[in-house]
Formats: structure tokens, sequence, C-alpha cells
């Protein structure tokens, strides 16, 4: 072996051991950013769904009957649209990466919101207190979906997102709450 490597190779051995000892010194840290990053994402993903309840207010209050639903969207995705005013950049798009690798996440992240419907023929106030505690296990998706979930009479619709981790987005606050909704009735003020 040739001396004059032998210095440089001895240098290379104890760069790797400082990065090493480094990664091991801010690892910890790292899951703290991701979560506030999260948290930020959660905090705008809400405002999201709150602009579109506010949207269905107020198309309600205007028209008297929620917005029509069918396989193309109707008139709902227009009042979502217009609810948004713009703001249709999905707030998990920028955390897909870490969200893949969290959850395992096999469907394409969308870079804007989406938007999805269903009916519960039952739905009622009653109805949504339950599910708050007690979602339907299939109430899962892409985070940064928006779901509407609406009735038979037609007179509520709850809202609520599909989070980071591909289930309804939680209420932070309350721990027992695992679904936080944005509840619209129709000509009723709640």
């Amino acid at each position: 072996m040739d001396q004059s490597t032998l210095p440089l190779s001895g240098y290379f051995q104890r760069l790797a051991r400082l990065v090493l000892i480094l990664v091991c010194l801010l690892l910890p840290f790292l899951p703290a950013q991701s979560q506030a990053s999260m948290e930020r994402a959660d905090t705008a993903f809400w405002e999201q769904i709150k602009a579109v309840s506010d949207g269905f207010t107020e198309y309600a209050d205007k028209n008297g009957v929620f917005p029509a639903f069918n396989q193309f969207g109707g008139q709902m995705l227009p009042v979502v649209m217009k609810a948004l005013d713009g703001n249709l950049a999905n707030p998990y798009f920028k955390e897909r990466q870490e969200l893949v690798r969290q959850i395992r996440l096999e469907e394409r992240m969308m870079h804007d919101v989406d938007f999805r419907y269903m009916m519960d023929k039952t739905l009622d106030d009653e109805r949504i207190d339950y599910y708050r505690v007690n979602p339907p296990a299939d109430w899962k998706g892409i985070p940064g979906t928006i779901v509407g979930v609406g009735n038979s009479k037609g007179d509520v619709i709850a809202f609520f997102g599909i989070g980071a981790d591909g289930k309804p987005l939680a209420d932070t606050t309350e721990h027992e709450i695992q679904v936080r909704f944005a509840v619209v009735h129709l000509n009723q003020k709640h």
C-alpha cells in the first residue's frame, strides 16, 4: 500500500464518523419538523373545508336548495371551485414523499384538492355526532380530499377531509373526536 493514500482514507473514515454522529444527533429533530409541517397542512386544509362549507351555505341561502350532484359533479363542483377562490393547492402535496413513506400511500397524490360526495340516507345531527367519534372504516382516501356527505331529504351536508394519514381529519383539541366536520343545514342557522 502506498503511504500517500493512508492519510486520505483516514480522513474519509473520520469524515464518515462525523457525518454519522451528526445524523444521530439531528435525527430526533427531523420528525418534529415533519410534524409541524403536517400540522400546518392540516390547518390549511381545514380552512379549505370551511370555505367549501361556507360556499354551500351561501348557495343554499340564495337558492333554497343545495347544489345538485351527479357522476360529473353537477352543480356542486362549480360551488366548490368558487368557494376555494383559486386556493386549490393540496396542502399535503409538498409532504407526499414523507406520507408515502409513513403510511405507504399507494394511490397517486393529487396536486389540487379533490372533492367527493356521498349519500347517507339517515344523516342527521345525531348521526353526525356519532360519526365524529365512530367514523365508518371505509372513510379513507388520498390526503387532501374534501368529502361531502348528504342525506336523502337534502337538508344537511357534513363536510370532512381526508388528512395526512389517509383517514378523516381529526379534531386535535378533542381527543375523542375522530372526525372534524363542517356542517351545513338547509334553511337553518347552526
